[in-house]
């Protein structure tokens, strides 16, 4: 299998695994997102190898092939990464919500306070 058509199957494996939908169990999704990262690291391996130049009309057209997918795989990691620093900042503001619910003396207070208005 040439190099061209290894970096083919592997861009079209990892479209499809980025393009599933993620699952909501927390213990799936991090197996997905791990077979993700390892088919990126392959693929990456494989384009670093290098490649031979496109000479007939057929590896042209593989590598478009590529190139539409690998942009539309970038996007949706975009598109992931958004999604999971939501996830990331909805969770932090929950342990919030939940620390001041546990600890409702523990921030500072208002009253009390003097104010100089002098400087």
């Amino acid at each position: 299998m040439s190099s061209l058509e290894q970096l083919s199957q592997l861009t079209n494996d990892l479209y499809a695994k980025v393009h599933a939908p993620l699952d909501s169990n927390h213990d799936l999704r991090e197996k997905q997102m791990e077979n993700i990262e390892q088919l990126l690291k392959e693929r990456a391996l494989v384009m670093e190898m290098g490649l031979e130049r496109p000479k007939d009309q057929k590896s042209k057209q593989i590598v478009r092939e590529i190139l539409i997918k690998s942009q539309a795989i970038q996007e949706k990691l975009a598109e992931m990464s958004g999604l999971i620093h939501q996830e990331i900042n909805q969770f932090k503001q929950k342990k919030q919500m939940n620390r001041k619910y546990d600890l409702p003396y523990d921030g500072p207070t208002v009253e009390g306070v003097f104010f100089d208005k002098r400087e």
